[in-house]
């Protein structure tokens, strides 16, 4: 059963593929994206010769592992009067190469993932992922392509509604007694026990099979989702489950890539301090005093760590905020694809340090005596004037970044500080960002100054509070008179802008 190494070369190429150039379909790749950059899904269940090449790699250094994880192929005789030629052929012959891989356990399904994780990271060193069973509400979110369904296709109907196919089955399960062991090419379906991973016809996310073939582990053990080619329709309507706690016939797996560390880049230009800087980035409010049009960025504040050397920032700030923080803890504040994001998880204090810093390299530079600081509550206020939350643009998405379903829990949720609701997450609320947006996001307020309310909640110099709200503030917060207090030293939420005062 040695199978040749070309054959995972070409499986980790394929994956990896998927992560570089999103336009690659889903049959090419082998994945197809769930969520942003971070987080994407198996097209199919894992197939026969998928697992086998599993078999192959790990029992070279360990034979023992080899038998250990091998299908257990005696449990089609649970299930079937006449097993025999798939207790034998099943798993091993050619002809089944590309049907699901099932009669497996939950162990069997984690070790898969742990070796294809370890595989993937050898071969490209530049990234890191992470291979792992969907958790049940990720597999119910990829089913349904995001949006509330009963089954993972459109409709109600288990039929084809139209085209050239109207009327063929949508999946592989059982209509009736006798539906399955033989018959069930005549009833419409095309398959008498499971059929290949890309059979019929994949849901708008790309995904086959998320509905009959065979029920998939989840991260939940004892839960599988989505029914087999023994269940009835109902099984595979996409908010059900079923225990299964062993392996069986009935039960194979899908996995999720989720993207650990992003793929390295080309630094972007490195940002300037000179005579444009001050011009670019500042507004007079009036003879002496200037505000800044945005939040310190990324770029700029990670100048001030390589030049001094100093501080440095807390990445454990995102940790358990959601179920992806990894991808944030290792990529927001070093990646050259958030340059532009505004500078979170630092304290006062370091920005504090960073206004001095700005202040002297300013002046070294180009001989400029500005001085850089904080700014007062008063001035905050000089600078944000009053914005709308609740306004959207023509495409129906918020021109500021909060979380409006912070305001539904309000009244019902005790808050402290930044923990005000901790039902956020890393999606898309109608404002475009998932998180954080880049700092020169949405339209600027009508005295000149970007997200001044949303985005990050900012530091003021002469209170223990911070204002304007955050991507993870309700509307109440989006105002001036409303500062949210500190609970923790670093925060995801929190951020700064500065003021410069010219000196003669």
């Amino acid at each position: 059963m040695i199978l040749s190494s070309l054959y995972k070369i070409r499986l980790v190429v394929k994956i990896l593929l998927v992560i570089c150039w999103a336009n690659i379909s889903s049959s090419q790749v082998g994945v197809v994206p769930v969520r942003g950059e971070y987080l994407f899904i198996k097209a199919t269940e894992v197939s026969n010769i998928e697992y086998r090449e599993f078999l192959d790699d790990i029992s070279k250094d360990n034979p023992e592992l080899f038998a250990c994880h091998f299908p257990d192929s005696s449990l089609w005789d649970e299930v079937m009067g006449f097993s025999g030629p798939y207790i034998h052929y099943y798993f091993r012959h050619p002809a089944f190469r590309d049907y699901p891989v099932v009669n497996i356990k939950y162990e069997d399904a984690l070790a898969y993932c742990a070796w294809l994780t370890d595989t993937l990271n050898k071969y490209d060193t530049t990234q890191k992922v992470l291979i792992r069973l969907p958790t049940e509400k990720e597999w119910e979110y990829a089913a349904g392509c995001g949006k509330p369904s009963l089954y993972p296709w459109e409709g109600r109907s288990t039929r084809v509604p139209k085209g050239k196919h109207q009327g063929k089955m949508c999946a592989n399960f059982v209509r009736g007694s006798g539906d399955y062991m033989g018959i069930a090419g005549s009833l419409n379906d095309a398959g008498d026990i499971t059929v290949p991973v890309d059979s019929y016809w994949p849901n708008n996310f790309g995904i086959y099979n998320m509905g009959g073939n065979v029920e998939e582990m989840i991260t939940e053990r004892g839960k599988t989702k989505g029914g087999s080619w023994r269940d009835r329709r109902e099984e595979m309507e996409i908010s059900r489950s079923s225990k299964q706690d062993s392996a069986s016939p009935e039960v194979g797996f899908r996995y999720i890539l989720e993207v650990i560390k992003l793929k390295d880049e080309k630094p972007k230009k490195e940002v300037s301090i000179s005579k444009k800087f001050f011009k670019q980035n500042f507004i007079k409010i009036n003879d002496s005093l200037y505000g800044g049009k945005y939040e310190v960025s990324n770029k700029l504040f990670n100048l001030f760590v390589r030049e001094t050397g100093e501080t440095n920032i807390n990445n454990k700030g995102w940790a358990n905020l959601f179920s992806y923080s990894n991808f944030w803890m290792n990529n927001y504040h070093i990646h050259s694809k958030y340059d532009d994001y505004p500078v979170v998880n630092i304290t006062r204090y370091q920005a504090q340090l960073f206004c001095k810093w700005l202040t002297k390299k300013q002046e070294e530079v180009t001989g400029n005596k500005i001085e850089f600081r904080l700014p007062t509550e008063q001035e905050w206020v000089k600078m944000s004037g009053d914005v709308n939350p609740l306004k959207k643009d023509r495409n129906g998405n918020y021109e500021v970044n909060f979380l409006p379903k912070a305001d539904l829990a309000y009244s019902a949720i005790k808050r402290k500080g930044l923990e005000l609701v901790r039902s956020f997450n890393d999606i898309d609320d109608y404002d475009q960002y998932a998180v954080t947006a880049p700092v020169n996001s949405f339209k600027k307020n009508k005295k000149g100054y970007y997200n001044i309310f949303g985005n990050v909640a900012e530091y003021v110099s002469d209170k223990i509070e911070v204002k304007g709200g955050s991507w993870g503030s309700g509307a109440h917060h989006l105002t001036n008179n409303n500062g949210e207090k500190l609970v923790d030293s670093f925060s995801s939420f929190v951020g700064f802008r500065m003021v410069a005062i010219k000196k003669q």
